[in-house]
């Protein structure tokens, strides 16, 4: 059980042990135990040879500047088109992808600009990419580890999720160099 699940299926697999973790950003989990891991904004990334990678200035300018930048986005992340919609960029969306991990190659190959999580923005080449350094409309959120309380006390669980948590805290203090 990779990759995109719907809400209620991750839910209902976390309940009933088939899952016994998921990680990510999950609004829509109800009687789901969580913990934050990392907190994480939103970024907009091109390719390092596309013409405005060096794009610099006042937020009211680079976000100006947006507009000719076509888009790709993600469909099972529904945050990124919103970002789109309130920068009045929804019109500017070229490609919709499934998941995050097709946006190194679309974006390296082509002139389509992504937004996406600063984490997920870090991790692409330094030598291919560039962030475009724009305040955009989003509050910073959390990307958590869920549970079901029906596995609280399960020893294994208990081990990984203090596990999980102490391994996040380099990716929190990397995540609050880069977004502060």
């Amino acid at each position: 059980m990779f990759g995109t699940t719907p809400v209620t299926t991750v839910a209902d697999a976390l309940h009933s042990g088939r899952l016994n973790f998921a990680i990510g950003v999950l609004p829509l989990l109800q009687d789901i135990r969580s913990h934050p891991i990392a907190k994480d904004r939103y970024r907009v990334v091109v390719r390092k040879q596309y013409p405005l990678a060096d794009l610099k200035g006042n937020d009211a300018d680079v976000r100006d500047a947006l507009k000719a930048l076509n888009f790709v986005a993600v469909s099972t992340h529904s945050e990124t088109t919103q970002l789109l919609r309130l920068l009045v960029l929804e019109y500017q969306l070229r490609l919709t992808v499934q998941h995050f991990t097709a946006l190194p190659a679309v974006v390296r190959d082509s002139d389509l600009a992504a937004i996406m999580p600063t984490a997920i923005a870090a991790s692409f080449p330094d030598d291919q990419f560039a962030v475009i350094d724009v305040a955009l409309p989003s509050e910073p959120f959390a990307i958590s580890i869920f549970w079901s309380h029906r596995w609280e006390n399960d020893a294994a669980g208990q081990w990984f999720k203090s596990l999980d948590i102490r391994s996040h805290a380099h990716l929190n203090r990397k995540l609050a160099a880069i977004t502060d």
